[in-house]
């Protein structure tokens, strides 16, 4: 008898281990349109007697991706099958028919007896799958249940894309088809693949074998950062890979079963220099021409006054149409460098033979571009494809039914709205996930440069004020760019895609009026734990706490928010201590104007996470206004120029989006608001010799005090460092006392004649004392 008792409590016992409920939250990513909870009505359980119903043929898959993947997430097998509910059965049901005006809407109702899913089409029943999914917490239950309610939801845009450049680094079928899954994750629809370069030729075409069998593979790859010139270190390793025509096919099918479009991009009339590898002939002079081995603009284009080019690319175009069942084909037209058209006899005979002239806004060989890709366009137009371009298309003739894809910046994209051009939007500035996503350098692996974090992408707004409503609605779209040339290995682009991946979804799908940063971190884990699951590789900084700062020049300080993954609570110092949970709360938007160094840290599951730190040093300069008077680089252009005065210095790494990047030498002025009393000139940079970002040789400080006279007070000449390693310099220039309000600084760096590399000056910091 006792021994029956003891095997009763354990059986129990063992049970009560193995039962497991857990409850969806429909707080998902992207966060869908309307939400209305029934307070009132039971939840609807999921659990393994519930059986999945799809009623129109087309659902199918998508019954079948649910059961699969729910079986994934949770360990709950439900079956699927085709035809109508049962009456008061525990079921799922997909169906068609219901009335939107936008085709990818969808509607679920849950009570306790049905999850009813109704959609315009399968890709409003996929979105609607994906939203079910993703408010199921990911952990092996008996049970999942689902709080009553309604959700009605449609995306806001109709384009969202991503684009993955397999040129620069290869990556093989299955890699592409996990970038896929991660796209459909997130709620986007088109995969832009950037299939041709100067580093590789990528896409198999069956008519120029060449372009694959010679194109697609160079001899080495340039290491480390590159930043211009012909003297550069390179890995000795041969690179390459293409995709046959069938392995195309595959992955195309594989993405439509997410609802998924891949857009192709061939690449022209620049970045060609792997078509010139393979065809010398198409080149405008007569060389040895190598598939490229290091990154940034080449100057060898594909020759446009050779009838045997165009040819070449509508054979191309005549298999990509065939491959690609998408409207859309991409074909470039960015950075392509006019020097070899100029002295080309067949590009000026050519321009001669068109009639074309330069002008007060594009020069003739801007029209011959125009001319080179509008017969491209032609082409594809006449074969019931619609082409798009990056926004240098514009400058000349863009083509009639051309779209516009704006990366430098929106104003290529609102000049084109304001053409009648459909756009997307993919400014640098927000949208290039290849930049840095934190201000702490030591913890990035990539040296491109830049700076775009979480809260940056989210806070994107794709239309711009000043468009009128007509011109806003040929804004169609978002898409972020994932350039490869220092993303050798799948790991770091999915680190460099997660989680600013999910930030974009809200931006591509959510009306701006529901996005709300604070609250898109309180549903940040809810992915980030099918990131886990699924082993992706997100930038796990994401759990620490992110600074961001701005300098409001009007307040005298500087603005610091902090923030961090499902909004957990944040302790911080100001007297560079360790923080714990008897420091300040964080509690909005801090303001500083002396120097400190805050230290912050967020306190979860019971213990604090890694430190996040930021050091200010006030000087009479800081948070004063400063105007630029030197070009500064767009890869180098995060917080623009009131960085120089934000009283925080940049580290040993160039990609450290605290340096401003100058190709030109440097000049700025800085506004001390009154008349002041200084003596001492700080003037902090960074010295990377191997990059050829230099030391000044001289630096000159000039004093006014109404900003049109200025007056040399101190003309120093720098002695450049000579080692190799990355060092910071804050150069000291001492002058006799005198009262100003306006002070100029000219700073210029020389580089040896014997160099082929352009000097770059990476400044960080001016002090004034």
């Amino acid at each position: 008898m006792k021994k029956s008792i003891i095997t009763l409590l354990f059986s129990s016992l063992l049970f009560a281990c193995t039962q497991k409920y857990s409850d969806a939250s429909y707080k998902v990513i992207p966060l869908p349109q309307q939400i209305s909870l029934k307070k009132t009505e039971r939840s609807f359980t999921m659990n393994s007697a519930t059986r999945i119903f799809f009623k129109d043929l087309e659902l199918k898959g998508i019954a079948n991706q649910f059961s699969t993947t729910v079986k994934h997430n949770a360990n709950l097998n439900l079956q699927v099958e085709q035809g109508d509910k049962k009456e008061g059965a525990n079921v799922v049901i997909f169906e068609l028919g219901l009335k939107h005006s936008n085709k990818e809407a969808y509607q679920i109702n849950v009570n306790s007896s049905e999850i009813h899913i109704q959609s315009v089409t399968p890709s409003g029943a996929f979105y609607a799958m994906q939203t079910l999914v993703k408010s199921i917490p990911v952990q092996e239950v008996s049970e999942v249940h689902f709080p009553a309610t309604e959700i009605k939801d449609y995306p806001r845009f109709a384009y969202r894309g991503m684009m993955l450049d397999v040129s620069r680094h290869f990556s093989d079928v299955e890699m592409v088809k996990r970038t896929i899954d991660i796209l459909a994750l997130h709620n986007l629809n088109v995969f832009h693949w950037h299939l041709t370069d100067d580093q590789g030729w990528r896409i198999e075409i069956k008519k120029h074998p060449l372009l694959t069998q010679i194109g697609a593979w160079r001899d080495n790859t340039v290491v480390g950062r590159y930043l211009g010139g012909n003297d550069y270190p390179t890995d000795n390793k041969r690179h390459g890979g293409f995709y046959t025509q069938d392995q195309i096919k595959d992955v195309i099918a594989y993405a439509a079963e997410r609802y998924i479009t891949i857009i192709p991009e061939i690449d022209l009339p620049g970045h060609t220099s792997a078509v010139l590898a393979s065809y010398p002939e198409l080149g405008c002079i007569e060389k040895e021409y190598k598939v490229a081995n290091r990154w940034g603009v080449i100057k060898d284009v594909i020759c446009a006054g050779n009838e045997q080019s165009l040819q070449l690319f509508k054979d191309v175009m005549d298999e990509v149409c065939e491959l690609f069942p998408g409207n859309y084909i991409h074909i470039g037209g960015d950075e392509c460098v006019k020097e070899r058209w100029q002295a080309c006899s067949k590009c000026q005979g050519k321009i001669k033979q068109l009639h074309l002239k330069s002008d007060s806004r594009f020069s003739k060989e801007d029209y011959l571009q125009s001319y080179f890709m509008g017969e491209i366009a032609q082409y594809l137009y006449s074969k019931g494809k619609q082409i798009i371009g990056w926004d240098e298309i514009l400058e000349g003739m863009p083509m009639d039914g051309s779209v516009i894809m704006s990366w430098r910046g929106m104003s290529g994209g609102i000049e084109a709205a304001r053409l009648n051009h459909d756009v997307i939007m993919a400014p640098a500035t927000h949208m290039y996930f290849d930049y840095s996503q934190t201000l702490d350098s030591s913890k990035e692996e990539i040296p491109v440069g830049g700076y775009i974090n979480v809260e940056r992408v989210y806070s994107f707004e794709p239309l711009p004020e000043g468009l009128t409503d007509n011109e806003k609605k040929h804004i169609i779209g978002v898409q972020a760019n994932v350039w490869c040339e220092y993303m050798p290995n799948e790991r770091i682009r999915q680190y460099q895609i997660l989680p600013r991946l999910a930030a974009l979804s809200e931006v591509q799908w959510t009306m701006p009026e529901k996005k709300n940063y604070l609250d898109f971190l309180s549903r940040l884990p809810q992915i980030i734990d099918i990131y886990d699951l699924y082993g992706y590789n997100y930038a796990r900084h994401i759990l620490d706490v992110s600074i961001t700062d701005k300098v409001d020049i009007k307040e005298r300080d500087l603005e610091v928010s902090l923030s961090t993954l499902g909004n957990d609570s944040i302790f911080y110092t100001l007297d560079g201590s360790l923080p714990d949970r008897n420091s300040y709360l964080y509690k909005g938007v801090l303001k500083i104007d002396s120097s400190v160094t805050l230290k912050a840290m967020a306190y979860r599951n019971n213990q604090m996470s890694q430190v996040s730190s930021l050091k200010v040093d006030c000087n009479k300069a800081t948070f004063k206004p400063v105007t630029l008077h030197s070009e500064l680089s767009r890869m180098h252009v995060y917080g623009g120029a009131s960085m120089l005065v934000d009283g925080i210095i940049g580290s040993t790494r160039p990609d450290d989006a605290r340096w401003l990047g100058f190709p030109k030498g440097f000049e700025a002025v800085i506004d001390l608001r009154q008349q002041t009393s200084i003596s001492k000139l700080l003037f902090t940079n960074l010295s990377v010799i191997s990059d050829n970002i230099l030391d000044p040789d001289l630096i000159s400080v000039f004093v006014s005090d109404d900003g049109k006279y200025y007056q040399c007070v101190k003309e120093e000449r720098i002695i450049a460092k000579q080692g190799k390693e990355a060092s910071v310099s804050q150069h000291q220039l001492d002058f006799e006392s005198t009262k100003a309000r306006f002070v100029k600084i000219q700073a210029n760096a020389s580089v040896s004649k014997a160099s082929t590399l352009v000097p770059w000056m990476f400044v960080s910091e001016i002090g004034i004392q």
